[in-house]
């Protein structure tokens, strides 16, 4: 498939998600001309460019190195800075959303948005086992939900948690 002006690029790109749509691919990169480290990119594939994501990417902070998803309709985009911590932007907005009471004391790995974008799935190293858990962070309660991995069987790394 021809992506214009979207794998063009010497950079390394990562993780990068599909809008249910097919319209809109969110990817993080530290390709040339963004502020700096790994930044989050959003291509439309009906204009055949890259989407301004102003308020998102910032100097010295690395979005997305560690994980960047998108929500089904592509107006919610979340990431994982360098610091372990999990960002969420609001393309309506233009903003930061605040994400009050989601963060644990490990590193966050960002992995999925609920298609009614009230749910944000992660996974987290807080226990400092080696082992991920999988954690599910609700928008309108606040409040996140651990789900332990067995520290018996190392097998069972929650890596890649995806809501529906």
């Amino acid at each position: 498939m021809d992506l214009p002006g979207l794998n063009s690029s010497a950079a390394n790109d990562y993780t990068a998600t599909l809008s249910a749509d097919g319209r809109y691919i969110a990817f993080a990169s530290d390709r040339a001309g963004g502020p700096g480290g790994y930044n989050v990119y959003l291509y439309d594939r009906k204009i055949s460019a890259l989407v301004s994501l102003p308020g998102l990417n910032a100097a010295s902070i690395d979005n997305g190195k560690y994980g960047c998803t998108m929500s089904p309709d592509g107006r919610f985009l979340a990431a994982t800075r360098d610091i372990g911590t999990v960002v969420l932007y609001d393309r309506a907005t233009n903003s930061l959303v605040s994400l009050t009471g989601m963060y644990t004391t490990g590193n966050n790995w960002v992995c999925s948005i609920s298609s009614d974008d009230r749910y944000l799935a992660f996974t987290t190293d807080h226990r400092g086992s080696g082992l991920r858990d999988a954690c599910v962070y609700d928008r309108k309660t606040s409040s996140v939900i651990v789900h332990p991995t067995s520290d018996s069987d190392p097998t069972a790394d929650a890596e890649f948690p995806r809501l529906n």
